[in-house]
């Protein structure tokens, strides 16, 4: 029903049968784990991933020692710290975790982040003045800072040293600044390449950490050495919110991260899982899809300090309140996104055989990369999404697997077609001027044609296990549930269930559709399969799960457990729908 191409994905049966027999592993986790080609000499590190096994020597990166030394040069003489973050959850998490280190060793340390209206990405030169006015000696940017040529230069002619922690593609000629800690960076060899800024500014802490101990500074001062295992939780959360590969290092984050979120030890996030109504075992979904948007919705529509002071606060009145504006801010940002996703995709729609999208308007700037996810997801094409306001427009970018929106943006800057631009292979984003839009489509029409194959292969998509309705279980989600954390990289497994009927949906929360589906529609034998279509009011799936004349099709989704009145029981999230036949 969404026009992909499904097919079963492949595992070797001779790697299935060696797996069961030397891990003591069962056909279903054998088979999810060879179809998935994790090596054997990976594979205890995969299922058990821990940070002693993982965790690199920091002082591996480019520029890390340097920045240690300028560092602990602040800290040894009180100087004052400013840690300088994006407005996004990785930049929330980044500056939080640094704040709350700097905070532990009683170092002066206040956090900086810009309004994304009025001052928009990254540190800027008026921002640096502001920051020397106040005393500010020392400056470390989180999550940007790899192309802020004007900034840096402004700090150093003030004699404002800065250190730049980050991890978006570099220029190869790179900012003047005192240090720059970017696993991606041009001239960077680590294998690291993966890492999101939270990520990097935990490597940063404990090489801090280890310098330290060798000054016998904790002795010296009679402070306590941070336990910066605890800051696990938001690694992990700003880790899977900006999408980085579950693998390796980032596979150990989260493991352990969701670990550490369990015991409720971060006053801010505690505040908002209970607002958010989070009661079960913190997952990768939660992380993604329930405490993220909420961390995000400060910086798309509100107060851009709100999550990255939320996740370092000690206060649990100051946590409650930073959670409640969050709430409504996200409750804002939804309202927003809702008018605003139906015109972008009839606009969408039109280009619908290019190969990419851009689509434009008199949009809110702070929702437009939401809207970039949606229609990516719909049309399977690199997706540009503008904001025009008072001549300017500004873009979110979202690409497909094998299309780098990052580096194309990288050449459309120097070919002077936006004024800045950068990001991921899979997020981007940019300024330009409205007139220079048509010539900026043409361009990357131009690039992307050259990737056509690997833009329609997003239409093949591959489904893990072929189950029955009686397959349905809560020892299925457990057997899934071992390659657990999911995320990019390690994307949740995926199951079919053929020759099914409906008995029974409805439609809940106005956009879902909730539903039994059985094996035979006459005679309801074996198991009902319990199941949930989210946002599928109004499409095809909608006609085929509410029509009394749809005959047998098969269900593609994720196993989850729904937990109800104290009842735990196994439901389907539908994915898609392939019709047998409609009568």
């Amino acid at each position: 029903m969404l026009n992909k191409d499904w097919r079963l994905k492949d595992a070797p049966i001779e790697l299935v049968n060696r797996y069961m027999q030397i891990f003591s592993l069962s056909e279903i986790e054998a088979r999810l784990l060879a179809s998935r080609g994790i090596e054997e000499d990976d594979l205890a590190n995969f299922l058990d991933p821990k940070l002693r096994n993982l965790m690199p020597n920091p002082y591996h990166l480019l520029d890390m020692e340097k920045a240690v030394c300028r560092a602990t040069q602040a800290i040894a003489e009180g100087q004052k710290i400013c840690i300088f973050g994006d407005y996004d959850v990785d930049g929330a998490t980044s500056s939080a975790l640094l704040k709350k280190f700097f905070y532990s060793i009683g170092s002066d340390v206040e956090v900086y982040i810009p309004d994304r209206m009025k001052e928009g990405y990254g540190p800027s030169p008026a921002a640096m003045v502001k920051l020397y006015e106040k005393g500010i000696k020392l400056v470390i940017t989180v999550d940007c800072g790899a192309m802020s040529y004007s900034a840096i230069d402004a700090a150093n002619k003030l004699n404002l040293d800065v250190i730049v922690i980050d991890h978006h593609i570099c220029s190869d000629i790179l900012p003047n600044a005192y240090a720059i800690i970017n696993p991606n960076r041009l001239d960077e060899t680590t294998e690291y390449k993966y890492l999101a800024a939270v990520g990097v500014s935990f490597l940063f802490s404990i090489a801090v950490t280890t310098q330290l101990k060798k000054d016998d500074f904790f002795k010296q001062k009679n402070i306590t050495e941070p336990n910066l295992l605890e800051y696990l939780d938001i690694v992990a959360l700003g880790t899977v919110c900006d999408v980085m590969p579950l693998v390796g290092l980032n596979r150990a984050f989260v493991k352990q991260g969701l670990k550490m979120m369990a015991q409720r030890k971060n006053i801010g996030l505690k505040a908002l899982s209970d607002i958010a109504s989070i009661d079960s075992m913190p997952s990768c979904y939660h992380l993604g899809f329930v405490l993220g948007p909420r961390i995000n919705a400060g910086g798309r529509v509100g107060e851009s300090y709100l999550g990255s002071n939320l996740l370092s606060t000690n206060c649990e009145i100051e946590a409650q309140d930073l959670a409640k504006k969050l709430e409504d801010f996200n409750l804002q940002r939804r309202a927003i996104e809702a008018g605003i996703i139906e015109e972008a995709v009839k606009l969408a729609a039109m280009q619908a055989q290019d190969s990419c999208i851009m689509v434009s308007g008199k949009w809110h700037p702070g929702v437009i990369g939401i809207i970039a996810g949606r229609i990516k997801e719909l049309f399977h094409k690199p997706v540009a999404v503008v904001s025009v306001i008072d001549g300017i427009g500004k873009a979110s970018c979202r690409s497909v697997y094998g299309v780098d929106f990052g580096r194309t943006l990288a050449e459309a800057k120097l070919r002077n077609l936006i004024e800045v631009g950068g990001g991921h292979a899979m997020a981007a984003g940019f300024t330009c001027k409205e007139e220079s839009l048509m010539q900026l489509k043409e361009f990357l029409e131009q690039e992307f044609n050259k990737y056509q194959d690997k833009i329609e292969a997003n239409r093949i998509c591959e489904y893990d296990l072929e189950i029955t309705s009686n397959g349905m279980s809560i020892e299925l989600f457990n057997k899934i549930n071992t390659l657990s954390p999911f995320g990019n990289g390690n994307n949740e497994p995926i199951v079919k269930i053929d020759g099914l009927f409906v008995l029974k949906a409805y439609i809940v929360g106005e956009k879902h559709i909730n539903c039994l589906l059985v094996a035979d529609r006459n005679a309801y034998k074996g198991k009902a399969v319990r199941a949930i279509a989210f946002n599928t009011v109004g499409t095809e799936i909608e006609n085929i799960l509410l029509s009394p004349k749809a005959e047998s099709f098969s269900a593609i989704g994720q196993v989850k457990l729904q937990h109800r009145h104290g009842d735990i029981h196994p439901q389907l999230v539908i994915s898609d729908l392939v019709m047998n036949e409609i009568a």
